[in-house]
């Protein structure tokens, strides 16, 4: 699948990136590569997984993944770990020579950062999908994309479930860590450092972030300025509704 605007399976460079890290050894490592698009989408488009203790085999794997295909650097807003790793994080910072420095991903609580997550997930019908994506300017849309390469994530995130008491029961907000979470465990480090989906503002539907010129948006606003002026003052605006008046053929 191509999405508009990206080169070689990669977002725009001009996007700011994250990257977050869950620390593996006998257990797979996951490094989460996102982007955040202009109307801030987040979109998981590359990852590392990989059982190892050799921290220097994936930080050589990575810091190809820090660079745009032209060569030059991404810019990452955040790049975060699991802060109760932190000698996992200072390796990293020592065999990359500080080119990948991580601070520790911010804790809301196990809950409120899948609560957040799902947010993200959540389809909005008052947001829109943007303009980079097949289903543009279509109502709908969720915050949160991932790329159909980014298998890792797309198997785990299906499974997730809450934690079941001997009772069969589920225990709400403690999630079953039987199941294998390390790139969703990523994904949760990475919506914790970003607004609630709440606070972000919609993409416009398709008629409406279809770029005018200048000169057409000056028309249609002074058009509606005349409207506005012209209107005898006091009367008021009715909606003409099937059901109030003869529909003409």
């Amino acid at each position: 699948m191509a999405f508009e605007g990206w080169d070689d399976g990669q977002p725009p460079k001009v996007w700011d990136r994250i990257l977050a890290i869950d620390v593996g050894g006998a257990t797979p490592w996951c490094w989460l590569f996102s982007a955040i698009d202009p109307f801030g989408n987040i979109i998981v488009y590359d990852e590392i997984y990989l059982i190892t203790t050799d921290v220097e085999k994936l930080v050589n794997l990575a810091l190809p993944k820090m660079k745009a295909p032209d060569g030059t650097a991404l810019t990452f807003r955040y790049k975060v770990c699991d802060y109760e790793n932190r000698v996992a994080m200072a390796d990293i910072e020592k065999m990359s020579k500080r080119v990948i420095r991580v601070d520790g991903a911010l804790k809301h609580g196990k809950a409120g950062s899948i609560h957040r997550l799902h947010g993200y997930l959540h389809p909005n019908e008052q947001h829109h999908f943007p303009n980079w994506h097949p289903a543009a300017g279509t109502a709908g849309s969720p915050r949160l994309f991932i790329a159909p390469w980014v298998k890792n994530l797309i198997r785990e995130l299906p499974q997730q479930r809450w934690k079941e008491q001997a009772n069969g029961l589920s225990l709400k907000d403690e999630p079953d860590r039987t199941i294998d979470n390390h790139a969703v465990d990523c994904l949760l480090y990475t919506v914790r450092q970003l607004p609630n989906p709440t606070e972000l503002k919609a993409t416009p539907g398709q008629m409406e972030h279809k770029a005018k010129s200048l000169i057409s948006r000056m028309y249609w606003e002074d058009v509606q300025r005349r409207k506005e002026q012209l209107a005898p003052e006091g009367r008021k605006t009715y909606r003409i509704t099937r059901g109030g008046v003869t529909m003409l053929n």
